[in-house]
């Protein structure tokens, strides 16, 4: 099994941050990410963040995660990741960013970074994209760079305040099969 490079672009493999620093950007985009992300609901503390590096480094050590930082010149400002979770030849992709770098094109430049790197993996032929029908911040990055809307009423259990339970999925081949 083959794993992505751990730098790419302006993505930087998680586990290679401290977590004060990773506590500290999680916990001042917390009251924006805590709407949609479950974990984002509760205090995020630097122990919260050791626990999240922890769990990336297991994650990638098994080829079963793949963590990286948005991190534009070295500063990270978001997440996003590949994750094996949609079955053998597959990766969904989730991402956030800190509101104050919002609009910019940061999260379709680090997926776009990311289809890259699927795709180059020789086990992988296609990628989705998960989230609530009311995200629609995260409905534009798959919208924009060509995904196809493959499931747009996936029911499952709200985990976030925001949510409806209503799931839209997103799939885009990232090698002719």
């Amino acid at each position: 099994m083959t794993r992505p490079p751990v730098r790419a672009d302006d993505l930087v493999r998680a586990i290679e941050f401290d977590p004060e620093v990773v506590a500290a950007l999680v916990a001042d985009a917390r009251p924006f990410l805590a709407p949609w992300l479950p974990w984002a609901v509760e205090e995020y503390t630097v122990d919260s963040a050791a626990a999240f590096l922890l769990e990336a480094a297991a994650g990638w050590a098994a080829g079963t995660s793949f963590c990286y930082l948005i991190a534009p010149g070295g500063e990270p400002i978001g997440a996003c990741a590949l994750e094996r979770r949609i079955g053998p030849t597959g990766l969904e992709i989730g991402y956030w960013l800190h509101p104050a770098h919002t609009g910019r094109g940061h999260v379709s430049r680090a997926v776009a970074t990311l289809l890259r790197l699927a795709g180059d993996l020789d086990d992988v032929d296609h990628v989705e994209i998960r989230h609530d029908a009311a995200n629609h911040a995260s409905r534009a990055v798959p919208e924009r760079l060509g995904f196809t809307l493959v499931d747009a009423e996936e029911r499952r259990a709200p985990a976030a305040p925001a949510e409806t339970g209503v799931g839209m999925v997103w799939r885009i081949a990232v090698r002719p099969g």
